[in-house]
């Protein structure tokens, strides 16, 4: 999933490139760049199912600020996933793995 991530105070500081290429909404994830992705984190538990045949488990891209005990956190039932945060290129914070375990 690639939801809004990015902290608003840091929005007007983004590449000129970005601010004028994708919409402010896409951008736009709330004072610590979480507000929907706690929202969707919440819901997970519908969809990160134990035990099954498949395995399930969600990818989220992230702002590098975030770390994997704000994910974390945000997940209800929490000691049934495992969350892994995956570096870009940079070494900075990209992506968020979240596992049922």
């Amino acid at each position: 999933s690639n939801l809004p991530y990015i902290p608003t105070p840091r929005i007007p500081t983004l590449d000129a490139s970005v601010i004028e290429f994708e919409p402010h909404l896409a951008l736009d994830g709330g004072e610590k760049g979480l507000d929907i992705i706690d929202t969707f984190l919440q819901q997970a538990p519908e969809y990160l199912k134990a035990n099954t045949s498949k395995k399930s488990e969600l990818w989220l891209e992230i702002d590098h600020t975030h770390t994997k005990e704000m994910i974390f956190s945000a997940l209800p039932k929490q000691n049934q996933y495992q969350v892994e945060i995956l570096k870009d290129s940079f070494g900075k914070n990209r992506f968020a793995h979240i596992s049922v375990h």
